[in-house]
């Protein structure tokens, strides 16, 4: 390969890297998916006000503002400071273009809290918070956007290393822009790769490589995060569904695996279409399936099985499934031990009431309560 081909090849890299997608969509449905978006909502809040009581403390100090406007201009940041960790402790999530303006925003704000200072130095180490703010764009957006902060945090930071060369040495000037400048590029690249190398690998490993569904590791994990804590209305009761395929041997050999792995695909699409969007729904096994969801009632649990055993038989090459539900009722607080530590409890009575309506000749379903309760088939 010549140098030319080199170069052309570097530049495509590039081209491709400063073009290339941010991760806000996939990594915001990935927090929502596991029940953490209001956790990074709260850490993120409690960051900017940080930012807030940095400057309030340093107004306070004689290496901070000193002059009228000086306070001013601290004192407009910390109420921006202030607004933004409001917004971000709401309920909901920003989108995209929210999260745009917040970092252009708390871009703006360092800026301002840096040059205000009056002891040069104190403003340098300031600077360093361009590093923090480079991670959550790392993290979340893309290159271009890294780009602007990084110029910005450049244009800042060279200005008080001015005013460092002016009032001290030039030598310490250059030495703390380079610190500075060094933290601040690292870290953010260093989120950016982790993200592209690791991100897909974190996705991947939660599905079933097959039916795009959680995996049983995931169901258990996610558990946790989706399902702790809920409620529902009165009389809610939390609800496990065990489906598993009647004689689905016959399809491998009758038709090859090929076609029972179309076929499996297609169960699972059916399945997760009758479910809410707040249900957890996963392959555990060949032909295995589970789902656990918050319903109304035991009456609705029942409802639901019968709905999942439906859809199953109105998928092609006459599948049908043998259904078996769980349920447990849901204290005011919660059931009691979390979720995530009945779930296993869920699934062997789901299994129990499963095999009942597979011995009873299959395509049924069958309902057991954790306390042992059967419930009439109707």
């Amino acid at each position: 390969m010549t140098i030319v081909d080199r170069v052309l090849t570097y530049r495509r890299r590039a081209q491709r890297v400063w073009s290339g997608p941010d991760h806000y969509e996939w990594l915001s449905g990935y927090l929502a998916t596991r029940g953490r978006q209001r956790a990074a909502a709260r850490v993120i809040a409690i960051g900017v006000l940080f930012l807030a009581g940095i400057e309030v403390l340093m107004m306070f100090s004689p290496a901070g503002p000193t002059g009228a406007v000086q306070r001013g201009c601290a004192l407009a940041v910390v109420a921006v400071c202030v607004a933004i960790s409001l917004i971000w402790i709401r309920p909901r999530w920003p989108t995209r273009t929210a999260s745009t303006v917040f970092v252009l925003v708390s871009a703006a704000c360092i800026g301002v809290a840096c040059v205000v200072e009056a002891d040069p130095m104190s403003a340098i180490a300031a600077c360093g918070l361009y590093g923090v703010l480079g991670g959550y764009i790392g993290i979340f957006h893309s290159v271009r956007l890294l780009a602007v902060n990084l110029a910005v945090a450049v244009a800042v930071s060279t200005i008080v290393a001015i005013r460092i060369a002016e009032q001290i040495d030039a030598v310490t000037a250059v030495a703390k822009l380079l610190a500075v400048l060094g933290g601040i590029t690292v870290i953010p690249i260093l989120c950016q790769l982790l993200l592209e190398r690791l991100g897909p690998d974190a996705i991947n490993s939660d599905t079933d490589a097959l039916t795009g569904l959680l995996n049983r590791r995931a169901l258990h994990s996610r558990a946790a995060d989706v399902l702790d804590g809920s409620t529902g209305s009165s009389g809610a009761v939390l609800a496990v569904y065990l489906v598993d395929l009647d004689d689905f041997k016959r399809v491998n050999d009758t038709y090859g695996h090929a076609v029972g792995d179309a076929v499996l695909s297609t169960v699972a699409r059916a399945i997760q279409a009758k479910c809410d969007d707040s249900a957890l729904v996963a392959r555990i096994g060949g032909e295995e399936f589970v789902i656990a969801e918050v319903v109304a009632s035991d009456d609705a649990a029942m409802a639901g099985a019968r709905r999942l055993s439906m859809a199953v038989s109105q998928t092609p090459y006459g599948i049908t499934a043998s259904v078996g539900a769980a349920t447990v009722a849901l204290a005011r607080g919660g059931v009691g031990t979390p979720v995530s530590g009945r779930l296993g409890e869920l699934i062997a009575v789901a299994d129990r009431a499963m095999y009942e309506a597979k011995r009873s000749g299959g395509n049924g379903c069958r309902h057991h309560a954790l306390d042992g309760t059967r419930f009439p088939q109707r």
